[in-house]
């Protein structure tokens, strides 16, 4: 789940870069099966209605001009905010995940292995 996650954070922000293109269009209504682009709102009715309607209803140049003031043209920033979006959930990976070594524990109510 983490990981589908930080997929659609990625491509959150990819498309926010692409928004004087298609990334109204992936934000929005993302990709099929075989990997296009979906020019329209797909699934049940229910979810393809609010799809639309979002996409309808959107001030887009609004959305436009806070990732401009957030990311600018700036390499550096879009590189920050893509390296922050793919580690920013790191620490749920159980094997990544620190424990207190017996030498240290107990720690700040930690015990060894916690």
């Amino acid at each position: 789940v983490e990981y589908q996650r930080t997929v659609g954070a990625l491509f959150a922000v990819y498309w926010l870069l692409r928004l004087d293109g298609d990334g109204k269009f992936g934000l929005c209504f993302g990709y099929d099966e075989d990997w296009n682009l979906r020019t329209s709102a797909a699934g049940s009715a229910s979810d393809a209605s609010k799809k639309q309607d979002f996409f309808d209803s959107m001030d887009w140049s609004l959305l436009e001009e806070v990732t401009s003031f957030a990311l600018g043209d700036s390499t550096e920033r879009i590189e920050a905010m893509l390296c922050l979006t793919a580690f920013h959930d790191i620490m749920k990976v159980p094997d990544l995940t620190p424990q207190v070594s017996a030498e240290h524990a107990p720690y700040t109510g930690h015990e060894a292995g916690d």
